[in-house]
């Protein structure tokens, strides 16, 4: 099936993203990897009347390091995480979390910024494994896996 029509923006700063945002409140989704939203998209389950784009926002992208620590933008690809020498030296847990959020092709893909949509997933009945709140709202643990599996959706080889 093909996605139903939208506008399609590309914004190239965080400024313009914010006042695409404000502009089409609730009816706008943000497209970064697109591992979570393009299957959506397809099916017609998610039906935005716009989409932004925010691959061509540089600053998205970043991992900075300085005084305040680590910083790493929303854009940034998890095979990136689990690659940058620099990033293995300094932070090699979160390195080490990259390389387990499924296969290679999805972690060239996969951003952290979705990775990270808490409300996203929850609203899909995927839980991360870390995210404590939906499991004790769920009432037990594993229950959002199981919602999704009883619904015929398989789980994302991404770590929730």
């Amino acid at each position: 099936m093909k996605p139903a029509p939208f506008n399609y923006h590309a914004p190239t700063r965080v400024s313009d993203v914010v006042a695409l945002l404000a502009e089409h409140a609730g009816q706008a989704s943000l497209l970064a990897g697109g591992q979570a939203l393009m299957p959506l998209l397809a099916s017609r389950t998610v039906r935005p009347r716009e989409l932004i784009d925010l691959n061509r926002v540089p600053e998205l992208s970043a991992v900075t390091r300085g005084g305040f620590g680590l910083r790493v933008g929303a854009l940034v690809r998890l095979r990136q995480l689990e690659k940058d020498p620099e990033l293995r030296a300094t932070a090699p847990l979160l390195s080490a979390a990259a390389a387990l959020a499924g296969p290679v092709q999805v972690r060239h893909r996969a951003t952290v910024g979705g990775a990270m949509d808490i409300p996203f997933h929850r609203r899909r009945g995927l839980r991360p494994r870390w995210d404590t709140a939906s499991a004790s709202a769920a009432g037990r643990a594993g229950a959002g896996a199981a919602r999704a599996r009883s619904a015929g959706r398989s789980r994302s080889p991404a770590p929730w």
